[in-house]
């Protein structure tokens, strides 16, 4: 009862935002329509091979003239060019008997902005503009991309035909994308689906200007009886601001727009208090959101879980001495990978126990829950189980091996024990094992 006196509260208070909110008012600027088939001409699915030929998917756009493409730096998963060992490509579409990839070379990338910069050789596509101002609160923008769960049945040229979701601006705020450390940037919250295979792709306003490009959406949130929530309507994308940055650094021209937007045809003032009351309901929801470490557009192991079917008949939560809800023993993995980066990842026991494929980590978002970025890190490189109620770690047959303790590499597909405090080395990734 109490939680639904709060949703009314919400949308009372949404209500009367909205009303504010929307007394209209003509801004400066020029009158265009978002023309659909031109933007998305712009827009590319990138794959990603590795050493060991696994692929990962994203999205990139056309920046500037002579084949230039932005997307997200987790989309290439270098965190520098000197180290960069993978293989980028622009998939074209494919047929029965082949995929068409077209080659790309790295030119720059920015870990802390999560931005980086390929060049597509003898391509006539056309740089999308880059909107220098920032979006304001309700103005409707759109989000293409090639979500991998929007691949389902559809193959050949399908696959080249990039996906369209709309939304609002929720908000613009200055924050970083590792809580931890980095430089701060601008980041636009809006409400235009996204997912994973979404990352580096173009956020754009009514005139078909770049305003953001997106990365990331809030991690779950634990529930008290174990279970997670993925928040929906919130989802971020680093501003058009940041791109500028990097590609003046890099000295390549781009068009830059800094007028305000008018679309051709606004929507109906029933339509406008509508949307805005519900942005404000989901900005209310996403306040705390916000200020915890968002995901990039990856399936996570937490959100992998939720979605494995739970086994009928589940005993409810046991009672503690005093009463309260005895919540699972967790496990707390930290340290750092081969480039001095932090890595950070809480295993549940119970929810752990519940999978019959472990926790896998490793270097391809494809096929691992946990996602290093550290060219010494395989694909799939190893896995996390509970055996007998003691969490073991197991080498998924990785080319740098798996060591406990600093010893010699365990033998693959053999899980081992970990006790607290036990010291992993994943490649040049070092790792520690804490109980909480």
């Amino acid at each position: 009862m109490t939680e639904l006196k709060i949703n009314r509260t919400f949308r009372v208070c949404g209500a009367f935002a909205a009303a504010a909110f929307c007394t209209c008012a003509l801004v400066s600027g020029a009158v265009r329509a978002f023309d659909v088939k031109s933007v998305e001409q712009s827009v590319v699915r990138l794959v990603r091979y590795s050493d060991n030929q696994q692929k990962a998917f994203g999205t990139g756009f056309v920046v500037s003239n002579g084949g230039y493409i932005a997307t997200n730096r987790h989309v290439v998963g270098c965190n520098s060019k000197e180290k960069c060992h993978v293989k980028m490509f622009v998939q074209q579409g494919s047929t029965q008997d082949r995929v068409d990839l077209l080659s790309t070379e790295l030119i720059a990338l920015d870990l802390e902005l999560d931005l980086a910069l390929l060049r597509l050789n003898n391509t006539l596509l056309h740089p999308l503009p880059l909107a220098m101002e920032e979006p304001e609160k309700g103005a409707r923008v759109h989000a293409f991309g090639f979500p991998v769960a929007g691949d389902t049945g559809i193959g050949g040229s399908g696959l080249s035909n990039p996906t369209l979701t709309e939304g609002i601006i929720s908000r613009v705020e200055t924050g970083r994308w590792d809580t931890s450390s980095g430089s701060t940037l601008r980041l636009v919250q809006h409400t235009a689906n996204i997912n994973r295979g979404n990352s580096g792709g173009p956020l754009l306003d009514d005139c078909g200007r770049v305003v953001g490009i997106n990365t990331a959406l809030p991690r779950p949130e634990r529930l008290p009886d174990g279970t997670f929530l993925q928040p929906n309507g919130i989802y971020f994308a680093s501003h058009a601001g940041s791109l500028a940055d990097l590609l003046k650094r890099s000295n390549l021209s781009f068009e830059a727009q800094s007028s305000s937007c008018v679309p051709a045809a606004a929507p109906n003032s029933i339509v406008i208090w509508l949307v805005t009351v519900l942005s404000t309901a989901a900005l209310a929801a996403a306040t705390i959101a916000f200020v915890r470490r968002p995901q990039l557009i990856t399936e996570t192991y937490s959100q992998w879980m939720r979605r494995q079917p739970r086994p009928s008949g589940t005993c409810p939560p046991r009672k503690d001495q005093r009463g309260n809800d005895d919540p699972s023993p967790r496990w707390q993995i930290r340290g750092t990978d081969g480039n001095g980066q932090p890595v950070h990842f809480v295993i549940d026991e119970a929810l752990l126990k519940e999978s019959s494929n472990g926790l896998i980590v490793g270097s391809n978002e494809q096929v691992a829950e946990k996602v290093i970025n550290d060219d010494t890190v395989s694909g799939q490189h190893a896995r996390f189980t509970i055996v007998n109620g003691i969490l073991h770690i197991e080498d998924l047959k990785s080319t740098n091996k798996v060591s406990i303790d600093g010893g010699r590499p365990i033998d693959p597909l053999v899980p081992k024990p970990l006790s607290a405090g036990a010291e992993i080395e994943l490649g040049e990734t070092r790792l520690k094992v804490l109980r909480i």
